[in-house]
C-alpha cells in the first residue's frame, strides 16, 4: 500500500504575518471579541520580532515558543501550513471589500478600526 504524501505549504514569517493582520483587520471591523483581537495583536508582534521561522517552529512542533501563540492561533497556523488557506479567515473576509486587504492600506485600516473602538 503507497501513501500519499502530504502537501504542505511555506510561507515566510511576513506572509503569516500579512494574513494574521488581514483576519484582525476583519476582525476589529466586524467588533469581534476584545480577547480575540488582543491576542492577534500579539501573536503579530511576537512573529514580527522573532528570528527563528514560523514555518520551522510548526514543523518542529514549537510554536509554543512564540509569546501569545494559544491553540486557536496555532490551529489557523497548521491549517495555513497544510492546506494554504486558514477558512476561519476567509469567512471573516467574505462581507467585507476585497480592496479592503490591498496590501498598502493594512496599517491605515488596523488604525481607522482601532479608532472606531475607541468612539464606540
Amino acid at each position: 500500500m503507497q501513501l500519499k504524501p502530504q502537501t504542505e505549504y511555506k510561507f515566510t514569517n511576513k506572509e503569516v504575518v500579512h494574513g494574521l493582520k488581514e483576519a484582525l483587520a476583519a476582525m476589529e471591523i466586524k467588533g469581534s471579541n476584545l480577547f480575540k483581537i488582543r491576542a492577534y495583536q500579539n501573536a503579530i508582534m511576537s512573529i514580527e520580532s522573532i528570528t527563528n521561522s514560523v514555518y520551522d517552529l510548526w514543523q518542529n512542533n514549537q510554536l509554543d515558543q512564540i509569546m501569545g501563540m494559544g491553540v486557536s492561533l496555532k490551529g489557523h497556523i497548521t491549517e495555513l501550513f497544510t492546506t494554504g488557506k486558514v477558512d476561519e479567515f476567509t469567512a471573516l473576509k467574505k462581507d467585507l471589500p476585497a480592496g479592503m486587504f490591498a496590501h498598502k492600506f493594512v496599517l491605515i485600516r488596523l488604525f481607522l478600526a482601532k479608532s472606531f473602538l475607541l468612539i464606540r
